[in-house]
C-alpha cells in the first residue's frame, strides 16, 4: 500500500494498491524458472476456523473491450479516460510496454470522473509489463495518468474481464412504452452485478454479508429475472452462521425476521 496527497487541500490522504514490477523476478511464472532459493510452502492454521463447502457453481467470465482502441500512448503528466459501454462488475488487465520505473495510476468510476476509490498504481518493469487488479471493481470509465518517465509509455491493451454469477434471463418483460422497457433491463444488469459469491448491496460499496434485509430484496429480484435460487439459499446458511455466533442478537436482527413472513 502507498500514500497519495490530493491536489485539493481539503481533502485527505488517499490509500491506494501499489504493484512494483521492477521487483518480481523475471518470468518466475515459466516452468523453467530457477526457485532452489525460495522458501517451501507451509501449511498454516486458519483464521476462520473450520469452513463450509460452497454450493454454487464459479462465476461466469466474460472479457469487455473499451468503446474505442485501447492502445494509448501517454507521456509523463498526461491523462486519458477509457470508457466501456455500460457499467461493469469486472477486473482491470493490462498489457504495457516502457522504460523501467514508468508509474501508471488507475482510478475506475461508474461515473465518467476521476476519483480515489480503489486506486491503484503500476510501476512499470523495462519492456513489457502485465498486469491484473487483484480486486473486482464497478466501472464504466477508467482514468488513467504516466508519471515518473522521460519516454512514452504505450498501453498496448486494456481489458475488462467481467464476473458475476452464472445466469440464465428467465424472466422477461414488454411494454409499449421503452422507458419501461429500458428500466427492466438495466435493473436486470444490475441485479446480474450484484450477484457475485453472494448476493452485494452494490458491486461499488461491496458491504460484508450482514445486512439481511437488503439480500431479500435482491433475492426476490433474482428470482423474477432469473430464477437462481441457490444463490439465495447460500446466502440463509450464512445469516443463519452470523445469528448463531452472535447470539441472534445483529444490529440489523429485526430484517432477518422478514424472511419468515
Amino acid at each position: 500500500m502507498a500514500e497519495f496527497t490530493p491536489a485539493d487541500p481539503s481533502a485527505s490522504p488517499v490509500l491506494y494498491l501499489r504493484f512494483d514490477a521492477t521487483s518480481e523476478p523475471e518470468a518466475w511464472r515459466s516452468a523453467s524458472f530457477d526457485d532452489s532459493a525460495w522458501n517451501n510452502a507451509a501449511p498454516i492454521d486458519s483464521i476462520w476456523g473450520p469452513l463450509a463447502a460452497s454450493e454454487i457453481p464459479p462465476r461466469m467470465e466474460a472479457i469487455f473491450r473499451p468503446l474505442e482502441e485501447s492502445a494509448v500512448t501517454l507521456s509523463s503528466g498526461q491523462a486519458q479516460a477509457v470508457r466501456f459501454d455500460r457499467v461493469l462488475s469486472a477486473y482491470l488487465g493490462f498489457k504495457l510496454r516502457g522504460a523501467a520505473g514508468a508509474v501508471l495510476f488507475i482510478q475506475p468510476n461508474e461515473l465518467d470522473r476521476p476519483g480515489f476509490n480503489r486506486m491503484s498504481a503500476v510501476v512499470l518493469r523495462d519492456g513489457v509489463t502485465f498486469y491484473e487488479l487483484p480486486f473486482m471493481d464497478s466501472l464504466s470509465t477508467v482514468n488513467l495518468t504516466v508519471t515518473n518517465t522521460a519516454a512514452p509509455v504505450e498501453i498496448e491493451d486494456i481489458r475488462a474481464c467481467f464476473v458475476s454469477y452464472p445466469v440464465t434471463y428467465r424472466g422477461s418483460f414488454e411494454s409499449s412504452d421503452p422507458e419501461l422497457n429500458r428500466i427492466w433491463q438495466a435493473s436486470r444488469w444490475a441485479t446480474q452485478m450484484c450477484m457475485q459469491t453472494r448476493h452485494l448491496d452494490s458491486p461499488d460499496h461491496q458491504e460484508p454479508i450482514s445486512d439481511f434485509g437488503d439480500y431479500l430484496i435482491e433475492a426476490a429480484e433474482n428470482d423474477y429475472a432469473f430464477g437462481e435460487r441457490w444463490l439465495a439459499r447460500q446466502d440463509l446458511r450464512k445469516f443463519a452462521g452470523i445469528l448463531k455466533n452472535s447470539g441472534y442478537l445483529n444490529f440489523h436482527t429485526s430484517y432477518s425476521l422478514l424472511w419468515l413472513q
